[in-house]
């Protein structure tokens, strides 16, 4: 019961999120509230695959599947897990020329059409 649900499509999880009235961030918020560090003071933050994927898997952090969704300290928004663990949804889509990260950047909703 402290696991991650896994193997929810992206339908499921907008269809939830809408039910209980929230929303999944946009891509640039989940980059945001992520940051870039995997490690203070060398400890794991997060459960995410060290090695070489997908064949040898290190693990430092001490699961080779999920973990529990508090084992990790939270970051300094108070989110769990917010990279690995499982793979997360976002309500939007990434492209490299989408704008800069920032709490409040949105992004369009789907990717661009490729100009020929």
């Amino acid at each position: 019961m402290d696991h991650p649900v896994v193997h929810v499509s992206w339908n499921d999880a907008m269809a939830y999120s809408a039910w209980t009235g929230m929303r999944l961030p946009t891509e640039a918020e989940w980059e945001y509230a992520w940051g870039d560090e995997l490690t203070s003071s060398g400890e794991w933050r997060c459960n995410i695959w060290q090695g070489t994927f997908p064949s040898r898997n290190t693990l430092e952090d001490g699961y080779l599947g999920t973990a529990p969704v508090d084992e990790f300290e939270p970051n300094g928004y108070g989110l769990y897990n917010v990279s690995g663990n499982v793979w997360e949804w976002c309500s939007d889509w990434f492209h490299r020329d989408f704008p800069p990260m920032g709490p409040t950047t949105t992004q369009p909703a789907y990717p661009p059409v490729r100009q020929r």
